[in-house]
């Protein structure tokens, strides 16, 4: 029998790096350094920042999506230095030429996680089999809305469907448009999914051989180039992270 963690569930995000002049025009020597964030790392970039702050006496402006939304900014042009995508898109902004591809460092790891409320009897989710039979008898699963851009929903679904149990799990479905804690938490769910970060300490993180799903995140530069002063600093943050 397959044990769960032989599933293919790798799941990467990518860093977009802007060492570049947005189109609607940006102050080459302005401190400021504009960040689009993946929700999934707030707990650890928000010291990092501070830190980084403290440290070089530039600001770094930060906005928290998930990796998608992140991505449709990039795309319409939003003014930013800095965004963290999933490697796919990372690509898709490449061919569409709004990034230039010769810069890209990882810079850390993500993982994902399944949960349920604390107190709560946790499911076995051993195996492939356990992990099928515990969603199938659950009376509630809550996942972040692919339709919010979420990469951990779209690949939570697609791997329902790839087990076989996509149509029997989808009246089930408790689609959220933040982190789905709260959902579980006030007992709307049985078992919640989400990237593995600092949450509500009413929750209980399972087991699910997780250690094999990594997120990794890399960085590359826009595609105009921006002047000596603002690029350093971006270097200069990116060294931090």
């Amino acid at each position: 029998m397959k044990s769960l963690s032989e599933i293919p569930i790798l799941v990467k995000i990518g860093v977009v790096a802007g060492f570049a002049l947005a189109a609607s025009g940006i102050d080459a020597y302005a401190a400021d350094v504009r960040f689009l964030c993946a929700d999934a790392l707030e707990a650890s970039m928000r010291e990092l920042i501070a830190e980084f702050e403290t440290v070089t006496g530039h600001s770094v402006k930060v906005m928290f999506a998930n990796a998608g939304t992140n991505t449709e900014r990039v795309r319409k042009g939003d003014v930013a230095d800095l965004a963290i995508v999933l490697p796919q898109q990372w690509e898709t902004l490449r061919k569409e030429g709004k990034i230039d591809p010769a810069v890209r460092v990882v810079v850390g790891k993500v993982g994902l996680g399944a949960f349920v409320k604390k107190g709560a009897a946790r499911p076995d989710i051993g195996s492939v089999e356990a992990f099928k039979r515990a969603l199938l008898t659950s009376r509630a699963i809550a996942v972040r809305d692919p339709g919010q851009r979420s990469p951990v929903g779209t690949y939570l679904i697609a791997l329902f469907d790839r087990l076989g149990i996509g149509d029997d799990i989808k009246p089930k479905l408790r689609l959220t448009a933040d982190r789905p804690y709260e959902t579980v938490v006030k007992g709307a769910a049985d078992i919640g999914f989400s990237t593995i970060a600092r949450s509500s300490p009413r929750l209980k993180w399972i087991s699910w051989g997780l250690s094999q799903v990594k997120s990794r995140t890399s960085t590359s530069s826009r595609r105009r180039y921006q002047s000596t002063p603002n690029r350093l600093r971006q270097r200069r943050f990116l060294s931090n992270i």
